[in-house]
């Protein structure tokens, strides 16, 4: 499952509650504060289930409305970053992390690295791809 802002946090969401039917989540500009912060929270008491796969980003550009300047996203996502390390995941391990250089909250920035979080997931290559049986 995959998703941006919102969808980043349905993604993020469904890789804790239902791991029997999602393993991975790609978590793209999370909006993290909406509901006061409560998937920092869930994150915080809860654990990502074994062999769970993570791709995480966010715009070092994503500016809140009213945040004067500052970036409410990105130090949201290095709070999530932080609460992962400290229940024991590796960067490049279990998860990737990505603070996207002059990326903004908008589907244009997202659809620009799309690509990898794809590769990041499934790989490249001949092999990585499924055939349809002939009949």
């Amino acid at each position: 499952i995959c998703g941006s802002s919102l969808g980043g946090l349905i993604s993020l969401h469904a890789l804790y509650s239902r791991p029997d039917v999602f393993r991975s989540a790609g978590v793209v500009s999370p909006a993290l504060g909406w509901a006061d912060n409560e998937a920092l929270r869930h994150a915080q008491q809860k654990k990502l289930p074994p062999g769970a796969k993570l791709w995480i980003d966010v715009g070092t550009e994503e500016v809140v409305p009213g945040a004067n300047g500052k970036n409410e996203f990105l130090e949201r996502v290095r709070r999530l970053i932080h609460i992962l390390e400290s229940k024991g995941l590796t960067r490049g391990e279990d998860f990737h992390f990505e603070e996207v250089i002059g990326a903004k909250h908008h589907e244009a920035d997202w659809a620009e690295r799309f690509d990898r979080i794809l590769v990041f997931f499934y790989g490249r290559g001949s092999n990585n791809h499924h055939t349809p049986r002939k009949r």
